[in-house]
């Protein structure tokens, strides 16, 4: 027991509940340094299945009975030709062509400063699928259907296929080497010369494919079914769901999406998958971005989702309010001994505030959830350490200090539900409880005093660490 206890005494357990992502925004700023939330952006006329673009203010989203809408970079709009198309189920293209595909082996395309027009189609079969770029595209669909246009050809083509398979989605990293998954777990590959069929180790239905290259790619289906190819094989992933999956993308290998039934939105971030709030119960098909904060999801009912920063008031052009700060936080959870209970706040706001004040966080309730409360949930009693970090923006940074002075701040934290007096926080770790038993809470509270001045007008954001130290 001895041995056990000094191991314990030796380990301090850095835990990831960034408790106070505080972001700080002057008024002459937006928040492009805030926090990225999912938020609904667009309801279109009909359920939306698939979306991509080849800029951020130039955004196509397809789906039921032809309905197309396009986003300019401020607003959305509805397609105006007077063409009726069958449902459109993939879009993809290059700055100049746009191209759908769908119901009936549907395809269609769209010249910049034109509109859309009807493309000649060798296949029947429904096309659920398409990939490529303005000079080389790859569609896929029913019953293995697999086609590829080529500019230099100026037509489709059908391709030899090695399944007879709905294939549901297609991805490559070039034209040499693409990929295309679908029912029953098939994942067939193209490698510049014919396609072949690759072990995926599921049986499960593949509905979408991604990869951020060769060796790093990502398929996603049934029952919340995750498969990641590492350029010898495939491999399952857990992916904490049993949802249905049908889009995924990311920016990164260590920044994938993937959407699916329910609202269902999960992030990769190179450790396991974790669930978003999306907002919605509506099914979400597809999903594309052109950035880490800057993704669109769409799905049933035409809903159009964004995951960004959260839009900030537009300060007044007269330069009322001049100095003035709005800040905000959330809290983010994940417990390995110690959590923040649940049922207590996992959002602040700390309002408006000037140059040299202190504010506590307005979006408590008092007598309700007006504090926050750390619980012990590890095996053995602990000691609660706390913790602050400077405040940084894309413009400048702000230092953790005792007592606020030009660009520095002070973030303060009490212990209880109404702290008689508060503690500056610093960079090093102090005390917030001391041999808490297992199952054990401490009760605090936090709030911040502004810089006396600031050089620089933007929006920061801090964090405030807990630490657990076995006792």
């Amino acid at each position: 027991m001895r041995k056990r206890r000094v191991l314990w005494n030796g380990v301090m357990i850095l835990l990831c509940i960034c408790l106070a992502a505080v972001a700080l925004n002057i008024a002459y700023f937006s928040s492009a340094f805030a926090s990225p939330v999912w938020s609904l952006m667009y309801s279109a006329l009909d359920d939306l299945y698939g979306v991509w673009g080849s800029t951020s203010n130039d955004v196509f989203a397809v789906g039921n009975l032809g309905n197309i809408a396009h986003y300019n970079g401020s607003t959305w709009s509805q397609k105006t030709a007077g063409i009726e198309w069958d449902d459109l189920y993939g879009v993809a293209g290059g700055a100049n062509l746009v191209i759908a595909v769908g119901l009936g082996g549907t395809i269609i395309y769209y010249l910049s400063g034109t509109a859309w027009e009807q493309m000649s189609s060798i296949t029947t079969n429904d096309l659920y699928g398409v990939w490529g770029t303005a000079d080389d595209l790859f569609a896929v669909g029913l019953g293995g259907t697999i086609l590829h246009y080529s500019v230099y050809d100026g037509e489709w083509w059908s391709m030899s296929s090695p399944t007879a398979n709905d294939l549901r989605g297609v991805w490559g990293s070039a034209s040499d080497d693409v990929f295309a998954v679908g029912d029953s777990g098939i994942i067939v590959h193209y490698n510049g010369t014919e396609w072949s069929v690759m072990t995926s180790g599921t049986a499960n239905d593949l509905r979408s494919v991604w990869g951020s290259a060769p060796d790093d790619v990502f398929a996603v289906g049934g029952a919340g079914t995750i498969v990641h190819y590492n350029g010898t094989e495939w491999s399952a992933m857990t992916s904490g769901t049993v949802n249905e999956l049908d889009g995924v993308w990311g920016s990164g290998s260590n920044d994938v999406f993937a959407v699916g039934n329910a609202g269902t939105i999960l992030h990769y971030d190179g450790t396991p998958w974790s669930a978003m709030s999306s907002g919605t119960t509506n099914y979400l098909y597809g999903v594309w971005g052109t950035a880490s904060n800057d993704v669109f999801a769409v799905g049933q009912g035409g809903t159009i989702l964004h995951y960004s920063e959260p839009t900030m008031p537009t300060p007044s052009p007269t330069g009322e309010g001049e100095g003035e700060a709005q800040v905000s936080a959330t809290v983010t959870l994940q417990s390995i001994s110690v959590t923040i209970a649940e049922g207590y706040p996992t959002a602040m706001d700390y309002g408006v505030m000037a140059p040299g004040t202190e504010a506590m966080p307005a979006t408590y309730t008092p007598g309700t959830y007006s504090y926050l409360r750390v619980e012990n949930q590890g095996s053995v009693a602990e000691d609660f350490l706390i913790k602050g970090a400077d405040a940084t923006c894309g413009a400048g940074t702000w230092t953790l200090a005792a007592t606020p002075g030009a660009d520095q701040y002070s973030h303060l934290y009490g212990i209880g539900q109404s702290p008689v007096s508060y503690t500056p926080l610093s960079t090093d770790a102090s005390i917030l409880g001391s041999n808490v038993a297992v199952g054990g809470t401490v009760d605090f509270n936090l709030k911040i005093k502004t810089p006396t001045s600031s050089t620089v007008y933007g929006e920061y954001s801090t964090t405030v660490t807990i630490l657990a130290v076995a006792h």
